[in-house]
């Protein structure tokens, strides 16, 4: 049974400092919990001995005082740096669907399906990307589609995709991110298809034309059969006997696969995600398995962007996958940091939410100034449970403040080095100029080296 209490923002001040007890009332039901007021929050925990520790509390605002609050302990709170890194800051109008996941089980599909942050990594690198083992596993943890297969894994359903999404480019932004070669749109979408296939019944839709059923009859078959793809391609009825024509040698597969994607491109008319679905069935039909074929996804990477992500959820699912032992193990490191149990009772393993990265982005100017698990990386919860971990940049290319700050001290430094750069090219040639402390009487600015060695 779960237990919760009201706090005023300056009594839960002092909770944190430990100079004020809480009165934690049993719940039966989340329904039950007590109202938000603006000026204060509602700390929840998920039994009786977790209210005995304070650091296991979740804390519920209202709906529009997230933002408001996180600046609060930002400001108010320096024992708890970032406070998202020891508490869950939860919405109330989220809590319902946080505390409903602790009675999901753990769904082990999406372990199968670590080949698609592989292909979402490869995709964004484009025309550099030769083979998986280009990838690290931080541009892998770093994906919508990790942070898709984390929420899948502990029962969210399709519906937290578009919010997953949102929140990804949120902190994507904050952080200052690099241009993406292909939008975050594409992934979502592809995501918002293949979350609907893995959370349906196959019952459920009448229409047999559809991607979905499709692909959720393929995930119970494991192989592709002659009446789904006759289904999904009855638009293209030129792809119809491609099933047969790819079950031959590999030379045969490859000229056979040219041949339809020359086909795939001329259907202009057809549903681009049903295009790019047959394109990625097709590539995993010549690499029968294997992701070592991801690069023939960037003959599609212009017109059927998301060709690549199929390829590898096809791939992924074939019975002589190498998913997870391609690149020395890569996605076999990826499937073991997924989910595997409850975690709605636990501390936060991260570095810090998206909702307080924006608060402190938009206060420093992008600019981390507390500490991370790893140096150059920051792990940060897009919605509870479900993570992506950045490449961490000392400033953002929007932090105006901090490079004013130090632009005089490059300046000089710049000068220092080419006014050196001239004096020896000036000594070549027999000329000599004043010293640099006579142009530049700035203490600490003299480039110190041994006395007696000469300029060559």
């Amino acid at each position: 049974m779960s237990h919760a209490c009201t706090l005023t923002r300056e009594q839960f001040l002092g909770w944190l400092g430990g100079g004020y007890e809480v009165d934690a009332r049993p719940l039966k039901d989340p329904v039950d919990l007590p109202s938000v007021r603006s000026d204060g929050v509602v700390l929840w925990w998920s039994d009786k001995r977790a209210a005995l520790e304070k650091s296991t509390a979740t804390v519920v605002v209202s709906d529009n005082q997230l933002e408001s609050f996180l600046a609060f302990v930002a400001t108010y709170v320096s024992t708890y740096v970032p406070f998202t890194a020891f508490f869950r800051v939860i919405a109330a109008d989220r809590f319902r669907a946080f505390h409903s996941l602790a009675r999901e089980k753990v769904n082990p599909l999406p372990s199968e399906l670590v080949g698609l942050t592989i292909a979402e990594a490869a995709l964004q690198i484009g025309e550099r990307f030769r083979s998986p083992a280009d990838l690290s596993i931080q541009a892998c943890n770093a994906t919508l589609s990790s942070a898709a297969l984390q929420a899948l894994s502990i029962g969210y359903s399709v519906e937290i995709i578009p919010t997953l999404t949102k929140n990804w480019a949120r902190a994507h932004r904050a952080l200052g991110g690099e241009h993406l070669r292909i939008p975050v749109e594409v992934i979502s979408d592809f995501w918002i298809t293949l979350a609907a296939a893995i959370t349906s019944n196959l019952r459920a839709s009448d229409k047999p034309r559809d991607p979905v059923r499709f692909l959720n009859s393929f995930m119970t078959k494991r192989e592709l059969t002659s009446e789904d793809w006759h289904q999904v391609t009855s638009d293209i009825p030129d792809l119809r006997g491609a099933l047969q024509q790819m079950r031959g040698s590999r030379e045969d597969r490859i000229r056979s696969f040219d041949q339809y994607t020359r086909m795939l491109f001329a259907s202009s008319h057809v549903d681009r995600r049903t295009r790019e679905i047959a394109a990625g069935a097709l590539m995993s039909l010549v690499a029968q398995g294997s992701l070592h074929y991801l690069p023939l996804s960037q003959a599609f990477q212009s017109a059927l962007p998301a060709s690549n992500l199929w390829f590898a959820f096809f791939a992924s699912l074939h019975p002589s996958s190498d998913v997870f032992s391609v690149a020395d193990c890569l996605g076999r490191r990826l499937a073991r940091k997924l989910p595997r149990s409850s975690w709605v009772d636990r501390m936060p393993e991260v570095d810090i939410s998206v909702d307080e990265l924006e608060v402190l982005a938009g206060a420093r100017g992008a600019e981390i100034r507390f500490r991370t698990e790893h140096a150059n990386q920051i792990n940060v919860e897009l919605v509870p449970g479900a993570t992506a971990r950045f490449r961490l940049h000392k400033s953002g290319p929007n932090d105006a403040d901090t490079s004013a700050r130090y632009v005089s001290s490059d300046l000089r430094e710049v000068r220092m080095l080419l006014h050196r750069v001239g004096r020896l090219l000036d000594r070549a040639q027999g000329v000599e100029l004043p010293d640099q402390a006579d142009l530049f009487p700035v203490k600490g600015t003299r480039l110190k080296g041994p006395k007696t060695r000469p300029d060559r």
